[in-house]
């Protein structure tokens, strides 16, 4: 059985709250009347600048040329670290992250996505770069008079919370997508009897009536004695729905949904390429001639011939990747890493980052996905806020903001945290305990979205009305 989250926040109320505009420059805006692109060096994606305060400098400082050429060459695109010993921590926490989101909410239209607190700037040391906080909204909806309302409202809030230094930023994102398949990857050739933590799921390919993506299993959970799989509910019933299951409409007329693992959309998309691949091997037979001492890949085309008519004649998953489901009655061998401890509170990972931000060091957290595999990143002490929205309902969450890694000649390279499909996986700290879920990818947007663990816990609790949620393995 597979248990799947879906994240309930509290609500804001609209503020008509207007207020005269700040003063902002107007240096550095493109023909568009949108700020020129200094972010496309850090992204996947090319994020616009729709408006910022007075106090940044949009032109790049020069330095030496790493590669030993002569003269200077401007720096690299700027750069994202996490708070390092700000007061604005302090400040957010008495009043001042409140007031903020009253500010967005009078947005229009309220087309915000997510806000975040961190360190941008060239400078090598975090410490010595601009505290800013970065607002991220969807793509084409807010104009840059109205980025310049909100830029002014909230430099006027953290003035008056004696933060002289902190500067607004409003840029635009993406929201969480529906998870999907990237570029294909051959999945491992027999699956184990129990699926292990970061494989790929789905539901069952025989729910036509819901958009099939893919995702990653988180891990397994304890809730009242029986044991589950962990994802995340938009893997399962797509992004628009925030309802639980099961519905009423479900409840009435007992609707159950299959959890399939492998997804059915890379069962589909292997098979589709071994099609290809065979095809290949059958043209190199009518075309080329060789002597069979000099063919030994030929072995492996038949192997891949035997191993498609199988799967062909019984029409069955299982006989081509062992892909079973969760719910299946055989789940009896343990390959949940042993080292892996219990979950970790929201202030214990606050306190771990903000005693290595205090020795100028970054906090590094783990994940293992579906798409992305074993990968690291940074994350910020400070919590960042998701506004989640569709036709009917809004409402904000508290979250981890996990920064992709810099690596390379002045940071020049980036090592991606996450992508499409890894939505679902356990986020882990570096001594084993598991510090949250991750939700939304890093795919188009500059960081990647992480829940509390505990928060995942409560809302078990909430939502199946039990009275235990332990971690768990086989």
């Amino acid at each position: 059985m597979v248990l799947t989250y879906q994240k309930f926040g509290w609500k804001l109320q609209d503020s008509d709250g207007r207020t005269s505009l700040a003063r902002h420059s107007v240096k550095g805006l493109s023909q568009n009347g949108y700020y020129q692109n200094y972010y496309a060096g850090r992204l996947l994606r090319n994020a616009r600048l729709v408006a910022q305060g007075n106090k940044l400098v949009l032109s790049p400082p020069t330095l030496l040329d790493p590669y030993g050429a002569e003269g200077r060459i401007p720096a690299s695109k700027k750069a994202f670290a996490q708070l390092v010993g700000h007061p604005i921590a302090q400040k957010l926490e008495h009043g001042l992250r409140v007031q903020i989101l009253q500010i967005l909410v009078s947005i229009n239209p309220n087309k915000w996505i997510s806000l975040d607190f961190l360190s941008i700037g060239y400078d090598e040391v975090a410490k010595n770069n601009p505290v800013v906080i970065l607002v991220s909204v969807e793509k084409d909806q807010v104009s840059l008079r109205e980025g310049k309302r909100i830029v002014g409202l909230i430099e006027r809030a953290c003035a008056e919370a004696s933060l002289f230094d902190v500067e607004p930023e409003i840029i635009e994102g993406h929201r969480c997508h529906n998870p999907g398949l990237r570029e294909w990857e051959a999945l491992p050739y027999r699956q184990p009897d129990i699926p292990l933590v970061g494989s790929s799921i789905a539901l069952s390919g025989e729910n036509h009536n819901i958009k099939v993506g893919t995702g990653s299993l988180g891990g397994y959970v304890l809730v009242d004695g029986k044991k589950y799989g962990l994802t995340c509910h938009h893997v399962c019933f797509g992004r628009n729905r925030m309802e639980s299951y099961p519905s009423r409409s479900e409840a009435a007329s007992a609707t159950k949904y299959k959890i399939g693992q492998p997804a059915p959309l890379d069962l589909e998309q292997t098979i589709y390429f071994m099609k290809i691949e065979l095809e290949e091997w059958r043209l190199i037979d009518r075309t080329e001639k060789y002597p069979r001492s000099s063919k030994p890949a030929r072995s492996h085309g038949k192997m891949g011939v035997h191993q498609y008519m199988e799967m062909k004649e019984t029409k069955d998953a299982q006989c081509f990747y062992d892909a079973t489901e969760l719910e299946g009655r055989h789940l009896e061998r343990m390959d949940w890493p042993l080292h892996l401890k219990r979950g970790l509170s929201f202030d214990e990972a606050c306190n771990k980052c903000n005693s290595a931000a205090s020795k100028d060091k970054s906090y590094v957290v783990w994940k293992l996905g579906r798409t992305t595999h074993f990968t690291c990143g940074i994350v910020s002490g400070v919590r960042s806020n998701y506004q989640f929205s569709n036709e009917n309902i809004k409402f904000v969450s508290d979250e981890w903001m996990v920064m992709n890694r810099a690596t390379g000649i002045h940071n020049n390279m980036i090592n991606i945290f996450s992508d499409g499909g890894d939505s679902g996986s356990f986020v882990y700290i570096r001594d084993g305990y598991v510090a949250g879920m991750l939700w939304k990818e890093a795919t188009e947007d500059l960081f990647t979205y992480v829940t509390p663990i505990e928060a995942v816990f409560e809302d078990i609790k909430s939502v199946c009305k039990a009275t235990d949620v332990l971690h768990s393995w086989w």
